[in-house]
């Protein structure tokens, strides 16, 4: 099927249901507008690369959420993006120095937090029970390295970094990690 002449309400629709191809229609529609706002905000094509990722990354995790009586696709991806960027940017003026191998902390003001209701509502949806009880059944090498992006904001630059691994390594366990998440958390979804 042909989805590029499907408007994004329908195009959300569709991928809420787990078609991958009508997710690819909308970043092709969206990425560039969405690395440019990262980009503009962080200063970072490699930071902007990411922030991009992980804001298409939450449409496909939080498509069925979306309510087009509120708004157009475009503004809610848009406001994702710049809340991304805004966490990354927070996490760049907050991180405290490495200790030992393995170990982190992350120092957050509590006026720093967001108090945008919206946003509150997608993040408790989207990292509930369901979701840590699949982590748990990731190896550990590949729930490693997610919690470490997703929980911690670490770029994968910094995680291998961090683990000592090549980068390559990273983006792999990122990429099976997701794959399998995506198979434990929608296991009636074509891949």
């Amino acid at each position: 099927m042909n989805y590029s002449g499907l408007s994004d309400e329908a195009l959300i629709e569709l991928v809420s249901r787990g078609e991958a191809d009508a997710l690819s229609v909308l970043y092709d529609r969206y990425s560039p507008l969405a690395f440019a706002l990262a980009r503009r905000m962080l200063g970072d094509g490699e930071a902007a690369s990411e922030v991009t990722q992980d804001a298409f990354l939450n449409v496909w995790r939080g498509a069925a959420i979306f309510q087009p009586e509120r708004g157009r696709f475009s503004s809610w991806l848009m406001t994702m993006v710049r809340h991304l960027a805004i966490d990354e940017l927070r996490r760049r003026r907050s991180r405290v120095v490495w200790g030992a191998p393995k170990a982190f902390a992350i120092n957050f003001k509590e006026s720093d937090q967001s108090t945008d209701e919206g946003e509150d509502g997608v993040w408790a949806r989207l990292y509930n029970h369901e979701i840590r009880k699949a982590l748990s059944k990731l190896p550990e090498p590949q729930r490693e390295v997610i919690e470490l992006a997703y929980f911690h904001g670490l770029t994968q630059k910094e995680i291998a970094d961090h683990l000592g691994d090549s980068l390559g390594t990273v983006k792999t366990r990122v990429r099976l990690g997701l794959q399998k998440l995506r198979e434990l958390l929608y296991p009636h979804q074509k891949p």
